[in-house]
């Protein structure tokens, strides 16, 4: 029998699609941060901190709502994984970008811009992942697309390493050489936490068979 079936539990899904979506909204508002410079920026990571106070609270609604739900812990314990997930997300790309503040960077490299379309269209998974967490067994496709996804963005990330040292000629460069490349690890922790999301549902997927 499914374990997510119950119609008295289905009222807590659509705090999980207020989750995915506040995902989405960071992913653009952290490309948005990072292709911009200044005060700019600045403004950009404020709306993303706004995002990532929003994500917590949604994350501790619905972890409030798992505690009073006539469901097992083992429910519970599943669907508060997957919303945990999308949170972390969330707060990776604040930390991204507060670092990129925090750094004093100008104008970052495209190959960057590159990864964060990776990351955007990764959200953009996480949404139509939270309209179909009410059955699982739909969300075979997610893990797989997001490996995808990963693989792209871990090429992306090679590169801009490889290029960032490329352009390194003179030692007056090493100072936004070095700056870069804590951005792009600060890149490759999202994709870590997008990893982890995915790992989430596909195990949320495989104990509702």
């Amino acid at each position: 029998m499914p374990l997510f079936s119950l119609p008295r539990e289905k009222s807590v899904y659509h705090i999980f699609t207020d989750l995915a979506q506040c995902v989405q909204a960071s992913s653009e508002t952290l490309a948005e941060a990072l292709a911009l410079e200044g005060q700019a920026r600045q403004e950009a990571f404020e709306r993303l901190q706004a995002h990532a106070i929003d994500a917590a609270e949604l994350n501790h609604r619905i972890a409030n709502r798992l505690s009073t739900s006539l469901i097992t812990p083992f429910q519970a314990d599943a669907l508060h994984g997957v919303a945990s997930a999308m949170k972390l997300c969330v707060t990776e790309m604040e930390r991204t970008a507060d670092l990129t503040v925090r750094l004093n960077l100008g104008m970052l490299p495209n190959r960057l811009l590159e990864i964060l379309s990776v990351i955007e269209r990764a959200a953009e998974l996480v949404v139509q992942c939270a309209w179909k967490l009410e059955n699982p067994k739909q969300l075979s496709a997610f893990d797989e697309d997001m490996r995808r996804l990963a693989t792209h963005a871990s090429e992306h990330s090679r590169t801009a390493i490889a290029e960032l040292w490329e352009n390194y000629t003179q030692p007056s460069d090493f100072p936004v050489a070095t700056r870069t490349r804590e951005v792009i690890g600060a890149l490759e922790c999202v994709q870590l936490a997008f990893q982890n999301l995915s790992r989430c549902v596909d195990l949320l997927r495989v104990k509702d068979i």
